[in-house]
């Protein structure tokens, strides 16, 4: 296939030819040789762009991944990607050099640094003299070379192409040390302790020759020459060089050296320095040209001050890192407090003039560096504290004063938890989609001024309590106190100040909050708006109505409801009081209420619910009305993910009132038919619906039969194959619940769907896809446990034949769970049920092998015993015909063998219950009368009871003579935990504990029954009484004391 052809296409403006040629690319990629032909064709300067920019691109992305495959790379064709790919540093555009960088690399960590021997002329285009390199052909040496070289010849005599071959070597070094930083192996470690030691002092003498050329360019008169902005970029890159070398020291903890913590120190120091100089600098520049729009920034200027951005950014990064690798490390630095006040500096400076924060590259303060300085500053506090526990060397003492704490907090209140202009246009134009953005806050705290300054006013109300908590109590009693108003600045102040007592005291007293229920609360969520609506223009928020000012504060108040009940501030007697509030804001629907809000309201709602002060009592008057306002908001919002939330809100009241939902059901699954339907491939909404109705399976226990028609087709779509992928697992658990609740798996009326349908369904799981065992196993056991003759009926040769097929491909493990189910299939049914299943799908067949093999996992041995043992229970002659029907191809007899292994093993049977099982079965067998087994009795058998009589203790009640009591189960539980499988709770608990209740292991005196069976064996014994008499004599005298005192009353 031709490759050039093939990325013309793909790189074709028609999406259909360009999908397709992609395809054609796939396939090419498979052929030896053909990375190395794409290289090349990237190589190729007279090849057009876009041909260019594919062919390295899918390098980057496929070929990499392929580095190590000698089907598609010989030794050959890695030396000449080598040799091609030192050939980028010369590239003039940006992208194919950037995937270059990525490319050499990636390569270079896998190789190592012996591997990459290049020619010396491969660095040609990319030097002014190619003297220095005969003796250097490494990679690292090359690249360094190349560096110096060209910085060298751009201070001598700055032109573009000298700066070009720099910044792309730059780029290439600042990729190899991300890649080998990585590494944590030994042999990494020790290759970037090279590497470090190599390049550290050369970029640290070029970063400062830089940072000298940059303070001298970066004036308004020169902003503009083309050499500032490569300057700037060389200067960047050169910053993230060292930081990469810098971050991997300072991760060592433990394994630095002195001189290494000496550097360490050092280059912390001269940041912090150079930080400032450089936040000055911009300052100053873009100060500048905002001040005189006379003189505009052209093209370079505006690269040269983007640069200038990223670099101050950059150090914001660098010092992150250090912070979160360790906090307490971070503040130990020398003039660490002096940099992080100097940020917080900025940030107050910043509100002096809030026209002149934002985000934009010509803004003075630009937000993402404030957002920095916010996050260290917020992490520092918790060093800063005076009930800081810990003392010695390592502790920071320095403390805040409290007019700085007191003016910090004001400053964030006022200034940086109100509402913006830009907000509140948002919120006009889509309530739904702000709401849902607020909301995600806590994913993206470190990212937005306003969520971040909420966390920096928590961690300073944590750390200085004393300070904190009177201003904002202060403020909140002014707040509350002052006039009703609809001022909208005054609106702003007071949302924010909500918001702060919802941070400050969710953990905390401090709030009068039975006063504030009922004064200030209770008006402003029941305010609305004149039918008149007014609008009316403000500077800073020109699109605003007198109906969101009302809705500003009850959003607020519906968050601070939930906040405060879900830290456990809400006492049973307040919280009629807040449903009350809650619930109004839930249903509002008039002008002076939106989306946003009942969002709110429902979120809160689930909030206060999930608190272990949630009254059912209290609450119950307001169900009837959440539960439908639930419904009518899941309808009204227009987001998938939306409707989510109002699923998982509705999934906990359901969860919490239980059997009080029943009356609501069909309120509530009405319309998941159609949201399912109209969901389309949002797996996440549909797994909702899927954990929603199991909630309400769950919670109407006996009563959810009436749930099977849309429970049923509910799971039978989970499990279809588009959808199974992302929904198996949760329709397996809204499965495995409805069996658990249900009364009866036939349908309830001719023609309605039943859960006897979804019967073939897990068979074929069962069969197939051992992904899913665990979960389809406890499936086919609630089916067997609710309904055994129907299920057999239905399914019961195809349930063999799968559990069959399913233990000769499990691991041991899940082979184990698979006889566990057999058991209580052989338990539940009668002989003539599976008898002729275990026969003819080769279930016997293969159980009787395996044990007689004697090679296999113990416990898989032990468990097909317990299966035998209740196949023998329950009908000894049906066993003995089964193994008749499976004779050894040796001649030999299976029952000798099988009785051998059986023998061998048993010691290995440790619980009681077991042991008394396989006592039962031996007592069955001996009863039959058959000489191989007889030929046993005195010595294996006789031995084997009197182990188990020894261990265990059994008498009837003596009150009515049938009351069994088994004191080998005194101290336990009436039911083993591991028998009940999580079924706790359901109708299937019931099943499950009468089952083990009627087990005749533990309705049976074990004395009795062997006695009985001994009786049965003298008549079943060929040749009579004396037959079985001649057996018995073999026995050791002792031995036949010791049975006669135990079984003999």
């Amino acid at each position: 296939m031709d490759i050039f052809n093939a990325l013309r296409n793909a790189s074709s403006q028609d999406a259909s030819q360009a999908a397709e040629s992609l395809q054609n690319l796939q396939v090419a990629q498979k052929r030896s040789g053909a990375f190395v032909e794409m290289l090349s064709i990237a190589a190729t300067s007279n090849v057009a762009l876009d041909i260019r920019r594919m062919a390295i691109i899918q390098f980057k992305n496929a070929g990499v991944n392929n580095w190590r495959n000698r089907a598609l790379f010989s030794d050959e064709h890695r030396a000449a990607v080598r040799q091609y790919s030192i050939s980028f540093l010369s590239e003039p555009d940006d992208i194919v050099a950037q995937c270059s960088a990525v490319i050499i690399a990636k390569i270079y960590r896998i190789d190592t640094n012996k591997s990459w021997l290049v020619s010396p002329t491969a660095y040609c285009a990319a030097t002014i003299s190619h003297d220095h390199l005969a003796s250097r052909p490494e990679l690292l040496p090359g690249l360094l070379n190349v560096i110096n070289t060209n910085a060298e010849a751009r201070f001598i005599s700055p032109s573009p192409n000298p700066s070009l071959a720099l910044r792309r070597a730059l780029h290439v070094l600042n990729q190899i040390l991300k890649e080998i930083s990585a590494i944590k192996i030994p042999s990494g470690v020790q290759f970037m302790g090279t590497i470090t030691a190599a390049t550290y002092s050369p970029l640290m003498g070029l970063y400062g020759r830089f940072s000298s050329a940059i303070r001298g360019s970066f004036l308004p008169t020169t902003i503009n020459d083309p050499q500032t902005a490569i300057d700037a970029e060389i200067h960047y890159v050169l910053y993230k060089c060292l930081v990469k070398i810098m971050l991997w020291v300072w991760n060592k903890v433990k394994q630095r050296t002195p001189d290494e913590d000496q550097a360490l120190g050092n280059f912390f120091s001269a940041s912090a320095t150079q930080f400032k100089t450089m936040f000055d600098l911009r300052l100053n520049v873009v100060a500048h040209s905002r001040s005189h729009n006379d003189i505009g920034v052209s093209a370079p200027g505006t690269r040269a001050i983007a640069y200038l951005d990223c670099h101050v950014r950059a150090f914001g990064k660098f010092f992150r890192k250090m912070q979160q690798s360790s906090t307490s490390r971070f503040v130990l630095l020398p003039g660490c407090s002096a940099l992080i006040m100097y940020y917080w500096g900025k940030v107050v400076e910043a509100n002096r003039a809030p026209e002149y924060l934002s985000d934009d590259i010509q803004s003075l303060y630009p937000t993402p560096v404030l957002l920095q300085g916010m996050v260290l500053f917020k992490d520092a506090l918790s060093q800063w504290a005076p009930n800081r526990k810990g003392s010695g060397p390592d502790i920071v003492t320095e403390i805040l004063p409290e007019a700085f704490v007191s003016d910090a907090v004001k400053l964030l209140i006022t200034r940086f938890l109100p509402l913006k202009a830009s907000d509140l246009t948002s919120w006009e134009e889509d309530p739904e989609e702000w709401i849902n953005r607020e909301d995600k806050d806590s994913e993206t705290w470190e990212y937005d001024l306003r969520p971040c300054s909420e966390r920096v006013l928590m961690v300073m109300c944590n750390r200085y309590e004393q300070y904190v908590v009177p201003l904002v109590q202060t403020t909140f009693e002014e707040i509350i106190s002052a006039p009703t108003t609809d001022d909208l600045d005054a609106i702003l102040r007071k949302e924010a100040v909500y918001c702060a007592v919802g941070r400050c005291f969710a953990h905390r007293p401090g709030i009068d909050i039975d006063r504030w229920l009922r004064t200030s609360l209770n008006v402003e969520v029941y305010q609305t708006s004149p039918k008149q609506v007014i609008l009316y223009v403000l500077p800073s928020c020109p699109y605003s109505s007198l109906s969101l000012r009302f809705r500003i504060l009850k959003r607020r108040i519906a968050w601070v409801l939930g906040e405060l009940s879900s830290q456990g501030q809400s006492s049973p007697e307040r919280q009629a009081e807040v449903w009350k509030l809650l619930a109004h804001l839930l249903q509002d629907q008039s002008p002076s209420s939106d989306i946003a809000i009942r969002l709110s309201a429902a979120l809160a709602i689930q909030s206060c619910i999930d608190t272990v002060q949630f009254s059912l009592d209290i609450f119950h008057p307001f169900l009837a009305g959440v539960i439908n306002n639930l419904m009518q908001l899941m309808a009204d919002v227009e987001t998938l993910d939306s409707k989510r939330r109002v699923a998982n809100c509705l999934h906990h009241v359901i969860e919490r009132n239980d059997d009080k939902i029943i009356p609501f059901m069909t309120i509530i699954t009405h319309p998941i038919p159609h949201l399912w339907q109209t969901s389309g491939d949002d797996f996440l909404f549909k797994a909702a619906l899927l954990d929603l109705t199991k909630q309400l399976v769950q919670a109407s226990q006996e009563h959810s039969s009436t749930l099977q028609y849309i429970v049923v087709p509910l799971i039978q779509e989970s499990m279809r194959p588009e959808a199974a992928l992302r929904l198996d697992e949760d329709g397996m658990s809204l499965w495995l619940a409805t069996l658990r609740n249900a009364t009866s798996i036939l349908p309830s009326s001719s023609g309605a769907p039943g859960l006897i349908d979804l019967l073939p369904g897990a068979v074929e799981l069962l069969r197939d896809n051992l992904d899913l065992l665990g979960s389809i196993l406890s499936v086919i056991e609630s089916y067997v446990l609710l309904d055994p003759v129907n299920v057999f009926h239905a399914q019961g040769l195809e349930l063999f034949n799968a559990l069959g097929h399913c233990m000769q491909q499990a691991v041991s493990t899940n082979v184990k769970d698979v006889l566990i189910v057999l058991n209580l299939v052989i338990q539940m049914a009668p002989s003539n049920m599976w008898a002729d299943a275990m026969h003819h799908t080769g279930l016997f067949k293969w159980l009787l092998n395996f044990v007689v093999a004697d090679k296999g996992n113990v416990a898989v041995l032990k468990n097909i015993f317990y299966v035998f043992s209740r196949m023998i229970l329950q009908d000894t002659a049906i066993f003995l015909q089964l193994l008749q029907a499976n004779p050894s191809p040796e001649g030999v007899q299976l029952l000798d063998r099988l009785l051998d292994v059986w023998w061998r093993r048993f010691d290995s049977m440790a619980e009681p219950r077991h042991r008394k099982l396989t006592a039962m079965a031996m007592g069955r067998l001996v009863a039959s009368g058959r000489p191989e087994i007889l030929k046993r009795m005195s010595g294996e058998t006789f031995n084997l009871w009197l182990d188990v009589l020894g261990e265990m203790k059994e008498a009837l009640a003596s009150t009515d003579g049938h009351h069994l009591h088994l004191y080998w189960k005194d101290g336990g539980s009436d039911i083993p935990e591991g028998l009940l499988k999580d079924a706790e709770g359901t109708l299937e608990d019931r099943r499950r504990r009468q089952i083990y209740a009627q087990d005749p292991v533990q309705t049976t005196l074990l004395t009795s029954f062997l006695a009985a069976r001994m009786k049965e064996a003298t008549t079943n014994t060929p040749g009579g009484p004396a037959a079985f008499d001649s057996y018995l004599a073999q026995t050791d005298p002792l031995v036949m004391d010791q049975l006669k005192k135990a079984l003999l009353p």
